[in-house]
């Protein structure tokens, strides 16, 4: 390992870094591209638009420092496919690279297998220091994401012991969701788009500690949150 990693890295590193970025967005890959090869020393970068496309690299590339993924990719949901990493026990550090930023997210992504989430929004020399923290701890989150995440969890404390406080909104979703319906419905009912319909089914997720929506809705019945 060289300079800008090496002192702060455990041994078990290569003298050459190899990272596979996943990600569909050709500038990111660009932008992540140049700055992992701004560090000192070699570096090794396997892009990939797919989950698919980053299978076929975990199958010939064996020996990599690090997977990049991120969340929203064009043939599977992010967060599955980094529990499929994880269910494999790969010796590789999953890094989450994502514009979303709810803690809910974050929360699950770690949840999925990640050991760490670095916002898109990071600039460079923060990115290659979060490389350097993950190579020395085996973790790490974007410093202002961590402060949402901690009150996040301090709500899935509440749940845990039965002191949960859901909004209007959240319980009126939960409602519909427990009766069946789908996003679409919920959305066509509470007369908002499906995309806000989404984002609150996934915080329910979340929230209630929940793979799929029959769990959450078994759960949701378990604290007493339907009518």
């Amino acid at each position: 390992m060289t300079a800008n990693i090496a002192a702060t890295t455990r041994p078990v590193l290569a003298d050459v870094l190899r990272i596979l970025l996943i990600d569909d967005h050709p500038l990111f890959l660009a932008g992540i591209r140049s700055v992992l090869s701004a560090r000192a020393g070699a570096v090794e970068i396997f892009e990939c638009t797919s989950a698919a496309a980053g299978e076929r690299v975990l199958a010939a590339q064996p020996d990599l420092d690090f997977i990049c993924v991120d969340l929203e990719l064009p043939d599977r949901d992010g967060l599955s496919f980094i529990a499929d990493l994880d269910r494999r026990r790969l010796p590789v550090p999953i890094i989450v690279l994502s514009a979303a930023q709810a803690p809910e997210t974050v929360h699950r992504a770690l949840k999925a297998g990640a050991c760490a989430y670095i916002a898109k929004s990071t600039p460079g020399e923060a990115i290659l220091a979060a490389f350097a923290e993950i190579a020395r701890t085996g973790h790490y989150v974007s410093p202002e994401l961590r402060a949402p995440l901690d009150a996040f969890r301090a709500g899935l404390h509440g749940v845990a012991t039965g002191a949960v406080n859901l909004t209007e909104r959240q319980h009126e979703v939960l409602q519909l969701l427990a009766h069946g319906c789908n996003n679409q419905e919920i959305a066509s009912r509470l007369a908002v788009s499906v995309r806000t319909v989404k984002w609150h089914v996934s915080s329910l997720l979340a929230l209630l500690d929940a793979d799929n929506r029959t769990a959450c809705a078994a759960r949701a019945r378990e604290l007493g949150l339907l009518d």
